[in-house]
């Protein structure tokens, strides 16, 4: 009868146990790394940006695509937990690059109240009536007009963070 060390029996336990871990792990690492989902993203035409850092956690499972207006849309929140944030994103329409002045003049028409720059472009805070005053974000950048509504107030700082940390996830 062969004799097996506790030793050997631990480091075979241990080997084990990584081998699960690692099995259980990988598939969510790479669903992880995929924010936005396959069957998404076969349908999006334009460039999607997604929050790349931790300054904003994202709620895969309200992530919707609306294939017949070309929106897609999900929530997320800041870290800290002060903020939900409503991300919609779509094609920038065509008058905003062929009409001068259309841009400007939804702005403000979105009562456009302050601005800054950030990685990707300029972005504009506004207090649309139509959202009971709260804010909201635009930015018209690399072929995607996106917006993002809160219901609490963020600091210029907080905002700016939030569009430096966005990056392309779909071309």
């Amino acid at each position: 009868m062969v004799r097996i060390s506790n030793k050997k029996i631990i480091l075979i336990s241990c080997l084990v146990l990584l081998i699960v871990a690692g099995l259980v792990t990988i598939p969510i690492i790479i669903r992880n790394s995929q924010p936005i989902p396959s069957n998404l993203k076969k349908q999006i035409i334009f460039p999607v940006f997604y929050p790349s850092r931790s300054d904003v956690t994202v709620k895969r499972s309200s992530m919707k695509y609306d294939s017949s207006a070309q929106v897609l849309s999900f929530i997320g929140y800041t870290t800290s937990g002060d903020a939900k944030l409503v991300f919609s994103e779509e094609p920038t329409p065509d008058p905003f690059n062929d009409v001068s002045g259309y841009y400007t003049a939804v702005l403000n028409n979105l009562n456009q109240y302050e601005d800054f720059n950030n990685v990707n472009g300029q972005t504009y805070l506004t207090r649309p009536k139509n959202l009971g005053g709260n804010e909201s974000a635009v930015m018209s950048s690399k072929g995607t007009l996106m917006f993002i509504r809160t219901f609490t107030n963020l600091s210029t700082n907080q905002w700016t963070t939030i569009f430096n940390d966005l990056t392309i996830v779909v071309k």
